[in-house]
């Protein structure tokens, strides 16, 4: 062997570019894989907006459902600690839930089921359900992707394609008139903190939201909106600034969560 490679150099370069190739064609299959297991960068830094593979695509009928905190232990690495009890939650989704209906009217190419116009349809019991169940369904699994930034992000590594998740979808458009797509609202956190700026004492209320439209037939996320906001209250009193100004109204949060831009790139909808 060692005679071989003296008479002829070449050969031996052949045969460490076919070896190279051949590594190279291993490393391109397991990147391949790595989709599957949900832990790929593009997935975690998935975006808002309508997802390219759905772009021009326009629901018929879409099933609202009506807003919920963001689905328990399905974190992902951008979601801030809700320090805040669930009145809090309330109060937003009470203001989403408004939005939301209130984002269809005058829009000719959004056609959607009110909340209570699908939980007519689907049952109280069986609605109530589908959103109770989204904590078991949405739930993170040891091994799941830790590059998952965002709620959009999340859903499409890890909960499209599970089983469960899609039976659930088949009940939905089997029982509100063949409805080819869900939209999901939640309340992701709410937050209060307290702290020194300079002399002056704040307390500052947090929150954000996001709006998921999900293809019933496939599990795809069709489209994504979300954000969030930030509102302080300000006192400053000479030498204390320990003793904190009440916190903002969560309506005021709310005012500056729920905008126009929320429904940027919205299938169907008309901005004019």
């Amino acid at each position: 062997m060692l005679r071989i490679t003296r008479a002829h150099p070449r050969p031996v370069l052949s045969l460490l570019a076919a070896a190279f190739a051949e590594a190279t064609a291993l490393l391109l299959c397991l990147l391949a894989a790595l989709p599957l297991a949900g832990c790929i960068t593009a997935s975690g830094q998935a975006s808002y907006g309508v997802q390219s593979e759905h772009t021009g695509y326009v629901p018929a009928r879409i099933a609202i459902f009506p807003c919920r905190r963001w689905p328990a232990r399905a974190s992902y690495q951008d979601l801030p600690l809700s320090n805040v009890q669930d009145t809090a939650v309330t109060e937003l989704c009470q203001e989403f839930d408004t939005f939301v209906v209130d984002g269809f009217s005058a829009q000719p190419f959004m056609k959607g089921y009110s909340p209570k116009y699908v939980e007519k349809a689907l049952g109280q019991a069986e609605s109530a359900a589908f959103t109770a169940d989204l904590d078991r369904t949405w739930r993170r699994e040891a091994g799941d992707c830790r590059d998952c930034r965002t709620p959009p992000a999340y859903y499409k590594a890890q909960v499209a394609a599970r089983p469960a998740w899609r039976r659930r979808l088949d009940d939905v458009s089997n029982h509100v008139h063949g409805a080819d797509a869900v939209l999901l609202p939640f309340v992701t956190y709410t937050t209060e903190r307290h702290y020194d700026d300079r002399g002056v004492a704040v307390t500052e209320r947090a929150a954000g939201v996001a709006l998921l439209l999900i293809d019933t037939d496939t599990g795809d996320l069709i489209w994504a909106g979300g954000r969030e906001a930030a509102v302080p209250s300000k006192r400053f009193v000479a030498g204390d600034v320990t003793n904190s100004p009440p916190p903002p109204l969560w309506s005021a949060v709310a005012d500056r969560l729920l905008v126009e831009d929320l429904w940027r790139e919205f299938p169907g909808r008309q901005t004019n």
